[in-house]
């Protein structure tokens, strides 16, 4: 995907991606806590997944914007609805 909104998309993908990882590493330590197998998260974990996690929020609104500017550039360069009305002879 090499259009504006194709990067933008892969982007988000990509950052969602690592922060979902981070997730479920940060979900097994909990439950590995939670019976009793291992201390709690460390706080660099929690840490690491809240700055992924942002991440991956802001690359999403940007895809959205962009997409948002490619969709409304696109409406405008098109013709609008024709103002007169068609000879009747």
């Amino acid at each position: 995907m090499n259009s504006k909104p194709g990067q933008a998309f892969e982007a988000w993908r990509s950052a969602d991606s690592a922060a979902r990882s981070a997730e479920q590493r940060l979900q097994e330590a909990w439950s590995n806590y939670a019976q009793g197998l291992a201390a709690p998260p460390p706080n660099e974990l929690i840490q690491e997944v809240a700055q992924l996690r942002k991440v991956a929020h802001e690359r999403l609104t940007a895809a959205i914007a962009v997409i948002g500017t490619e969709a409304h550039d696109n409406r405008s360069s098109k013709p609008g609805p024709r103002t007169e009305r068609p000879s009747s002879r």
